[in-house]
């Protein structure tokens, strides 16, 4: 299956992931193009979704925990939605949809506890972008960061 990405640069980005998780980090994205979420350092190009802003507005155990407990049913619940909807099995795709819906909103209650609210969405695009980045990559990366003494 073709992507369109650089096949090198992804490669390295993937070597520098696996090899040296938390350099890669440090340094931000290889290859802007493999993953444009990723983006940890770039105040710029995507304000407010820099590791420095992230780690702001996720202070609060009770934010933190609420994020571990609702982020893996969020992924969950979209991976397995995507599947029943591939599969045309419309009650999977309602029923998943709902678990989605519940996980975020509990995540919304634990953002409420934070003394920094998030920032605001510039758009449709930013508001899709932020969510899946911060459910499947961002969080977790916060999290070992976090547990490892590292923020």
């Amino acid at each position: 299956m073709h992507t369109g990405l650089n096949e090198n640069a992804c490669k390295k980005y993937l070597e520098l992931t696996c090899m040296d998780f938390f350099t890669s980090i440090k340094q931000g994205p290889v290859c802007d193009r493999a993953l444009f979420f990723i983006s940890l350092d770039n105040e710029s190009e995507h304000p407010g979704m820099n590791i420095k802003d992230y780690a702001s507005v996720h202070q609060h155990w009770g934010n933190i925990l609420m994020h571990v407990l609702s982020a893996p049913f969020f992924m969950a619940g979209t991976l397995i939605g995507t599947l029943k909807l591939l599969s045309g099995d419309w009650l999977g795709v309602v029923a998943s949809f709902i678990v989605v819906v519940m996980a975020f909103a509990l995540q919304g209650i634990g953002h409420k506890l934070e003394e920094n609210p998030a920032p605001p969405f510039v758009g449709p695009l930013d508001m899709i972008r932020r969510i899946f980045a911060e459910q499947f990559y961002r969080f977790w990366v916060f999290l070992v960061m976090k547990l490892q003494g590292l923020h």
